[in-house]
């Protein structure tokens, strides 16, 4: 866990994760390449980047594994808490 993520409550955790973590659609990175930001799902703006030699970030989340496929839609593991 990172140093950030160690000083929350697990009420500013579960609050963090609904506002970064969780997408209003699914999205796969080659759909993220194309768009500079994504809507989380509760309508917040993400922003995306790409430093055109294949890596992705999420407001400053680097995607470490991308487009995990599950029953509930699509996963992308990062290496940090996606922050504000």
């Amino acid at each position: 866990m990172d140093k950030y993520a160690s000083k929350l409550t697990s009420d500013d955790l579960k609050n963090l994760i609904m506002v970064n973590h969780l997408m209003a659609e699914d999205w796969y990175v080659k759909s993220m390449e194309k768009v500079p930001f994504i809507t989380g799902f509760t309508g917040k703006k993400i922003k995306v980047k790409n430093n055109n030699q294949g890596q992705m970030t999420v407001n400053g989340a680097k995607i470490v594994t991308p487009d995990f496929l599950a029953i509930n839609g699509v996963f992308h593991h990062v290496d940090q808490i996606i922050q504000n």
